[in-house]
């Protein structure tokens, strides 16, 4: 379940957390333990618990010293993304600023072999995407005026920040609606 599993990686953290994230690390124990009563999953949507994890990536990206990278997305564009990186740990946070849909998803992917076009073909499905690319291991997720986050290890080479799938079911893709930003890792 999730909250045991959770529960004992928070007990850790909040033992050296620094004072401005101890608080942070308090609600999301509460959180942890209404899960573990309930049995139920928290609803990331409601801002009681999607506040946690938001408030968590704020601080890694202001106070851990990684490389930050500060997107947003307005409208079907990602801005604000740099044309080169460094290699090593990244703090990638992103926006909403008037993006589609109820929620931007920002992924970090890197072509597995050479990029004939402008970056990974969404176009195709999320699935042929995937296929083509190595992803980061996590995603950055805003819902309108908020910012989420995602700490990635980039490696040399072309990355993009994608949002993996368009606005309608069916309907246009993201890379086709400009949702693909390239930086270059050094």
């Amino acid at each position: 379940m999730f909250a045991d599993a959770i529960t004992p990686h928070i007990g850790r953290a909040k033992t050296d957390a620094p004072t401005g994230l101890r608080p942070i690390l308090e609600r999301t124990t509460a959180i942890a333990a209404e899960t573990s009563t309930s049995g139920a999953m928290p609803d990331f949507s409601e801002p009681t618990a999607a506040a946690p994890i938001s408030e968590t990536e704020a601080w890694v990206h202001a106070d851990c010293g990684f490389q930050d990278v500060d997107v947003r997305a307005v409208g079907t564009r990602f801005e604000g993304v740099p044309c080169t990186l460094r290699t090593g740990t990244t703090s990638s946070a992103l926006t909403d600023e008037g993006g589609p849909g109820p929620l931007v998803v920002g992924i970090l992917v890197r072509p597995k072999g050479p990029v004939a076009h402008r970056g990974p073909a969404a176009r195709d499905g999320a699935e042929e995407m995937f296929a083509a690319v190595d992803a980061a291991p996590a995603a950055a997720v805003a819902a309108p005026g908020v910012t989420g986050g995602a700490i990635v290890e980039l490696t040399p080479g072309r990355w993009f920040h994608v949002r993996p799938s368009g606005t309608e079911e069916g309907g246009v893709s993201a890379d086709q609606e400009g949702m693909l930003a390239a930086s270059a890792v050094t």
